[in-house]
């Protein structure tokens, strides 16, 4: 072969067997392919150009066949089909779809690239096909590692914990510790008061549409604002596992947030639990919420206590109940109901057949509301209700206890802090008494204080007759909690007639004169009660016996000024 002839076997094999390049590299190209093509002339024929080396070993026992003029290049199938055809993909492919791994030796100062099926014949032949230093050179620009085909396709990240990293740094928000262990291991993320604003509550949103691990998400008492709840409805649109949502005590309604929340609610057919608490709420976000909690498949338990809801919320909240055929409870106290709200929601109770649990304290719709709740309890399925500091009196509480009569579901009733006195207390036992199926457990009077002889017999007739129902009444620890303390009865009296005191600007002395009308400083017994019964002081009978025994120190009958002094501020 002459000098030209070479020439062109170099300008074909630079173009079929190396990178494309530019024109301009071409010579380049040229130059390594010759040195390459010359330096190689004397090897034995280990490769072909166009063939499998197994199809060359074939075709030599043919007396017919010629190899290719260059057939003496050495070559290795899978680095040729990576480096020519898939360079730019990042894969593999061979020309008999046999995909394998292919190994970086270090042999020395040489490289070696083996496919792992050869490597045994080869070693026992000592036929190993090497790829020259200046062939290597050539592509080195281009192929840096070879890559292993056999390593696993890195997994989903279910718990999107390497995505809330890179959301902290491209929005500058303060990563949390606490989250990143959470975000990894926990099924639920309390950040309760945590001063979250809109930054946080997008990095924190992020990770949580990956998320499948997170079932409970309390966002409680924070700064989310209008755009850090978008973005947790957002995610909450997306996101699959989180069941439980707190976002209460947000101020949603200073932005509208009602109506991203109930955009929400029709995105997501998973949450089974959301707190709207304390967040100013109104009548017309009672409207934006209806329709999306009425059609809602799943939602159970729905908290919307301690906001602005007034008796035209009773109206929307009626089409829930009536509607709502999966709600199980609904909690609304702490707002502004009064008597035409509570009545439109008891309409809604008698259609009811799913609500479990229903909490209606501190509205104050009074007897008139309580009225039709009773009439409720007759055909609801309610297991619990609590009507608590709804200026009920004894009229609308000797209602309710009678329609315990066509009542088998309920359980828990609380009706403390009405007003309700002893006489009312003693005829509702009895009521209870007469019934003959009770499923009553528990009777709550919390805060209404009930000592004489005739309500301590009808309590132990009624407790005699069910043992398992258990009556509470009496001051308790505090509003959030059941448990009875002992209490002194003078020392309450004491209290309420220094409120009264405060409440009318007078001094102890101002009230004296009151009882004492001759102004002898001192007032018999019947001069006492009359004064306070004028007065309107609020005790029972039971408290102002108790209170004239202890006044009266050295028992003459009678109640000197200087005694009620040393008691009243003996504290």
């Amino acid at each position: 072969m002459n000098n030209e002839d070479v020439n062109d076997e170099i300008d074909r094999v630079a173009k079929d067997n190396l990178p494309a390049r530019k024109q301009t590299s071409l010579k380049k190209d040229r130059s390594k392919v010759s040195k390459l093509v010359h330096s190689e002339r004397t090897k034995p024929t280990f490769s072909r150009t166009g063939t499998s080396v197994k199809d060359a070993e074939t075709n030599s026992n043919d007396p017919d066949y010629k190899p290719p003029a260059l057939s003496k290049i050495p070559t290795n199938e899978f680095i040729e089909n990576f480096y020519l055809n898939d360079r730019h993909s990042g894969k593999i492919s061979t020309s008999n779809n046999n995909r394998q791994k292919i190994k970086k030796v270090s042999t020395g100062s040489r490289n070696t690239l083996v496919d792992p099926n050869e490597m045994k014949s080869r070693s026992s032949s000592c036929t190993e096909k090497t790829v020259p230093e200046e062939y290597e050179a050539a592509k080195e620009e281009d192929l840096e590692t070879i890559l292993d085909l056999t390593e696993e396709p890195s997994e989903y990240d279910e718990t999107g914990l390497k995505i809330y990293g890179s959301a902290c740094r491209k929005f500058k928000a303060l990563p949390s510790n606490s989250l990143q262990k959470k975000l990894a291991n926990a099924t639920e993320i309390d950040f309760q008061n945590y001063g979250l604003g809109p930054k946080e509550a997008m990095a924190l949103a992020i990770p949580l549409v990956f998320n499948t691990k997170i079932v409970k998400l309390n966002l409680r008492g924070n700064d989310l604002r209008e755009e850090g709840l978008k973005y947790v409805c957002q995610m909450m649109s997306e996101n699959t596992s989180v069941a439980d949502l707190d976002i209460s005590e947000n101020k949603i309604h200073a932005f509208n947030g009602s109506r991203l929340v109930s955009r929400m609610l029709v995105d997501n057919s998973n949450l089974v639990s959301l707190n709207l608490e304390d967040n100013g709420l109104t009548d017309a976000d009672a409207e934006m919420l209806c329709e999306s909690i009425t059609e809602h498949a799943v939602l159970r338990h729905l908290n919307l206590s301690r906001n602005e809801f007034g008796s035209p919320s009773g109206y929307v909240f009626k089409k829930v109940l009536a509607e709502n055929e999966v709600l199980q409870e609904l909690h609304l106290r702490w707002n502004k109901i009064r008597m035409p709200g509570a009545f439109k929601l008891a309409q809604g109770m008698q259609d009811n057949v799913t609500l479990k649990i229903l909490d209606l304290s501190w509205n104050g719709f009074e007897d008139k509301g309580a009225l039709g709740l009773a009439d409720a309890l007759k055909n609801c399925v309610l297991q619990e209700l609590d009507l608590s500091a709804n200026r009920i009196s004894a009229e609308g509480a000797l209602k309710i206890i009678a329609s315990l009569k066509n009542n088998n579901d309920l359980k828990i009733l609380k009706l403390g802090r009405n007003n309700l006195n002893e006489e009312t207390a003693i005829l509702m036992l009895n009521m209870v008494y007469k019934l003959d199926d009770l499923t009553l457990e528990l009777l709550d009077l919390s805060e209404l204080v009930f000592r004489t002889k005739e309500f301590v017999a009808s309590l132990t007739n009624l407790q005699e007759k069910y043992p398992d129902l258990t009556i509470k009444h009496g001051y308790s620890d505090s509003y959030g909690q059941r448990k009875l303390k002992e209490y002194d009865v003078v020392e309450e009296a004491m209290n309420a007639m220094k409120e009264y005191m405060a409440e009318n600007n007078l001094n102890l002395a101002e009230l004296f004169s009151k009882f004492d009308e001759d102004g002898s400083m001192s007032v018999t017994y019947d001069e006492f009660k009359q004064g306070l019964k004028e007065a309107k002081i609020p005790l029972s009978s039971e408290q102002i016996e108790q209170l004239i025994k202890a006044l009266d120190q050295d028992g003459d009958g009678e109640i000197d000024f200087s005694e009620l002094a040393t008691k009243m501020w003996a504290k």
